[in-house]
């Protein structure tokens, strides 16, 4: 009687023949590969989403500090894909495009765009100053804090590291097909040993 190794399984289990991997072989097979896709694509997607987030930070990056409003208006990145984009205008007349998510996690800001209610804003330009705005403080004009330095601090940083936290949570849902593919290739190198 021969016995294949659990790498072995699996390497079956990916490439073999249908009539190898037996009833199921599609699904198995699909399962398997959709947690080595993942695998590689959590990644790739998490760099590419990092992108807009890199450059100098303060103190190195200028800090823009002013008192101004936020707009919303929805632009067109391709004629298929619209963007609501959030605007910041400042005293002095100068209009930052806000990075998407920035100011989500402030009710009183979404619900205040377009009104032209006044609030008190520190940031900075991301990219090196080609990219979007990044807020690191936004009060209202009586100094009660809508987004604090902390919390801005800790989004930018989840936001610029591609293999940080989010990364670990993204594997970690994929533990349910490894677990299957596992459970698959067990059976699988128990058949195919009884039959060797």
């Amino acid at each position: 009687m021969s016995h294949i190794s659990l790498l072995k399984a699996f390497s079956i289990l990916r490439n073999g023949s249908d009539y190898q991997i037996g009833e199921g072989h599609n699904w198995k097979r699909g399962v398997l590969n959709t947690a080595i896709g993942l695998l590689v694509a959590f990644p790739i997607a998490n760099m590419l989403n990092a992108l807009p987030y890199r450059g100098a930070i303060p103190p190195e990056a200028p800090l823009i500090k002013s008192v101004g409003n936020f707009t919303g208006e929805h632009t067109y990145s391709s004629k298929a894909i619209q963007r609501y984009t959030g605007i910041f205008h400042a005293a002095d007349g100068r209009s930052y495009p806000v990075q998407d998510g920035a100011l989500n996690s402030s009710h009183e800001i979404m619900s205040n765009m377009n009104s032209g209610k006044e609030f008190y804003v520190e940031g900075f330009v991301l990219e090196d100053g080609q990219g979007f705005f990044w807020p690191t403080l936004v009060t209202m004009t009586d100094g009660r804090a809508l987004l604090s330095r902390e919390k801005m601090s800790k989004n930018l940083k989840s936001n610029r590291e591609p293999f940080g936290e989010i990364l670990i949570w993204e594997y970690a849902a994929t533990l349910p097909l490894w677990a299957i593919s596992l459970s698959n290739a067990i059976k699988l190198k128990k058949n195919l040993s009884r039959v060797n």
